[in-house]
């Protein structure tokens, strides 16, 4: 199976048109396949690496499937087959809040927790190569004006 060629601007676009968003979402699509196949080789998807990354951080509060949709900003539907397919996997369980019994909180599963070390450590190392075209200072640029940006697209008003 051959692999997919990648759309690039040019294929449509006139060099003045303004192609910035179209190579920010290309950049995207292959930084997140690379994860997904990083992860994939731990069995899991980078949405589950989130989850268990946000869980072990918050294993001290009340976490729920509210609170997942929240911040990572996905849909009701798209968090509940997440967590089912966690569940069936056997990384994480729920448990009944007894103060009210709607509610669930979400735990990680001894094999979430040992899963996440290696599989992190291999994220970062990954990291290490793909932004190693960059100097120290390059990279504290980027990311510099990556959250201006950021920031900038969070404060406007929808179209």
């Amino acid at each position: 199976m051959e692999d997919t060629a990648i759309l690039n601007a040019s294929d449509f676009l006139d060099a003045e048109d303004p192609r910035l968003s179209f190579l920010i979402g290309n950049i995207r699509n292959a930084v997140t396949n690379r994860a997904n196949q990083l992860a994939g080789q731990y069995g899991l998807t980078i949405r589950q690496l989130l989850v268990i990354g946000y869980l072990q951080k918050h294993s001290g509060e009340m976490v729920t499937q509210k609170t997942l949709e929240d911040h990572m900003h996905l849909s009701n539907p798209t968090i509940t087959v997440l967590i089912q397919n966690m569940m069936k996997k056997g990384l994480i369980r729920r448990e009944k809040v007894p103060e009210d019994g709607r509610k669930y909180r979400l735990i990680l599963t001894e094999k979430a927790r040992s899963t996440i070390g290696p599989c992190s450590s291999a994220m970062l190392a990954d990291d290490a190569v793909i932004y190693s075209i960059f100097s120290e200072e390059e990279k504290r640029q980027l990311m510099s004006l990556l959250e201006r940006l950021e920031q900038h697209l969070a404060a406007m008003p929808h179209p």
